[in-house]
């Protein structure tokens, strides 16, 4: 069965990372001539400096430099523009944060992001850990607006926010009070609607944001109990006890899950974490076949309850606006309750063995669909971990899969 298991998921995978989407796009050369295209949309984390476009949706793949193209946009989603600007660098990385007040400009060429469009336009760079605010008036040149941290002396970190003056000097609008500009946050949003606000200030509305159409709840704190079909068994060498198999057994766990959308890549991308509650509770009776005596009917007990915690990383397929197809693998740590054992007896009930059980750490793999990003169903195969690890003679394997049904309330 996890066999199956691992080549469906295996494949599914490879389906699903292959998945390569062009939308309606544009691009205009550096002859001003406007291209109406197809351009593979990756919802850029990091602005971009080459892009791949179509002719046609099928056609061939031409790959274009920022060199060769003054703008490209995707319609109704996002649009970049090629400029020389000078900006600044300097690190916002704690121990990497310059002891200079002052941002240290140098000129290069890059594609900024438009963000919101108007008598007044914001752009936005990424680069990793680096993010720059830029904007302009009325078609002026382009300037970044101004943030820095800086080292004042030990290791005190001051602030410059010179961003704030020149949203002042340039953003002047009846509704946009100082008190406004004074908390406003070097941020996306913040700076977003600031813009949108002085844009639709006069009587002529002329905002136009861009907005990924993609962008979805970030955060997902969802229900999940799960039918499991487990297996656990033990060999012991010192005591030639044959396998002790305590066979598959079924039951119902429970876990909730926390899951946060990354804001990149059309958010297919997410970490989760799902603390989970397993049990596996047995008894069978098994031969032990002494070869100095006649073989005898002993009873073994299994009891092993615990608290999974698998920590993951999920791939999400979007098929319509409303459902959705996914595959996760996860590192599972596995905390055990105290009463958590193997108990041997003889036929006359006499206590021979008992273990106190602790568990490795193992990886789980799964797939599933989602519904309207509420109800979830999802297939997860865990990997055979060891519950004996405190015990050099004895060797254990545990292993389950999981039918999971999902609601998220949040």
């Amino acid at each position: 069965m996890k066999n199956t298991f691992l080549l469906i998921f295996l494949l599914f995978t490879t389906i699903s990372l292959s998945q390569i989407k062009y939308e309606k796009g544009y691009y205009i050369d550096n002859s001003n001539k406007k291209v109406e295209c197809f351009i593979k949309n990756m919802d850029w984390f990091n602005n971009p400096d080459n892009i791949n476009v179509r002719l046609n949706e099928n056609g061939d793949t031409k790959n274009l430099s920022i060199d060769q193209i003054k703008e490209f946009g995707i319609y109704n989603t996002s649009k970049y523009v090629r400029v020389k600007v000078k900006m600044d660098r300097s690190s916002e990385i704690a121990d990497k944060i310059s002891s200079n007040r002052n941002p240290i400009f140098n000129e290069e060429l890059l594609f900024l992001n438009v963000l919101v469009e108007g008598d007044a336009t914001l752009y936005l760079y990424e680069d990793h850990n680096l993010k720059r605010f830029f904007f302009n008036k009325d078609n002026d040149s382009i300037k970044q607006l101004v943030f820095k941290s800086y080292i004042i002396e030990y290791s005190k970190v001051g602030e410059n926010n010179h961003y704030k003056q020149q949203l002042l000097n340039n953003l002047k609008c009846p509704s946009i009070k100082i008190s406004r500009i004074k908390k406003l946050d070097y941020d996306k949003e913040d700076l977003r609607t600031l813009f949108e606000d002085y844009n639709n200030c006069g009587k002529e509305k002329t905002s136009k944001s861009y907005e990924d159409k993609y962008k979805r709840d970030l955060f997902n704190l969802s229900l999940r109990p799960r039918l499991v079909s487990s297996s656990i068994n033990f060999v012991n060498e010192l005591y030639n006890y044959d396998e002790i198999d305590f066979g598959n057994k079924t039951n119902i766990d429970f876990g909730i899950e926390a899951e946060l959308i990354l804001p990149f890549n059309k958010n297919k991308w997410s970490v989760f974490v799902e603390p989970t509650y397993h049990s596996f509770n047995e008894k069978i009776t098994f031969i032990y076949d002494n070869l100095y005596a006649p073989p005898l009917d002993y009873q073994a007990e299994v009891k092993y309850n615990s608290i999974e915690v698998p920590v993951g990383l999920r791939y999400s397929l979007f098929l319509s606006d409303k459902s959705k197809v996914f595959v996760n693998v996860a590192y599972l740590a596995d905390i055990r309750f105290k009463n958590s054992y193997l108990k041997i007896n003889n036929e006359q009930g006499t206590n021979l063995t008992e273990l106190d059980l602790y568990s490795d750490n193992s990886w789980a793999f799964g797939a599933g669909y989602k519904f309207l990003d509420k109800y979830t169903i999802e297939a997860r195969y865990q990997t055979s971990r060891s519950i004996s690890t405190n015990y050099d003679n004895w060797f254990s394997e545990h292993e389950s899969l999981s039918l999971i049904i999902g609601y998220s309330f949040l």
